[in-house]
């Protein structure tokens, strides 16, 4: 089961009378939980800043960064990345970044960007065109 997929059951879960939190997101106590807080607030504040900087992993999902920044792993960047005010405990750390690490999507190197339909190919060194909406950090 996927990160959405839980989400999606955890808001099932909601409307059968489950606590729900500030996000409108069913409150389950699993790593997976803060990693879509995070993930979610992300796409939040996307929506009201496009400059803010987008989740995503580098070097083959080994690094997170936020925009052109590489984030540190620690407890302060999860606190921030999900506005979470509950104390983690290092094992917990370890669990949500795994979590971010496989949920967030991968930066694609060998293309840079034009707009949101148009990118330089850097394999084929050629300008593409697709007519679906592509995401850039």
């Amino acid at each position: 089961m996927n990160l959405a997929d839980k989400v999606i059951e955890a808001n099932e879960k909601q409307e059968k009378g489950c606590e729900v939190d500030e996000l409108g997101l069913g409150v389950v106590d699993t790593p997976d939980y803060i990693a879509a807080r995070a993930l979610y607030r992300n796409t939040i504040e996307l929506r009201h800043d496009p400059n803010a900087g987008l989740l995503h992993t580098r070097k083959h999902g080994a690094q997170l960064w936020k925009g052109n920044q590489e984030l540190e792993k620690s407890k302060n960047t999860i606190y921030r990345l999900a506005a979470w005010n509950h104390s983690l405990k290092d094992y917990e750390l370890e669990a949500v970044w795994a979590s971010l690490l496989k949920n967030v999507p991968e930066l694609d190197e060998t293309k840079i960007m034009v707009d949101g339909h148009t990118y330089w190919d850097l394999e084929k060194g050629e300008l593409c065109h697709t007519t679906e909406r592509m995401t850039w950090i």
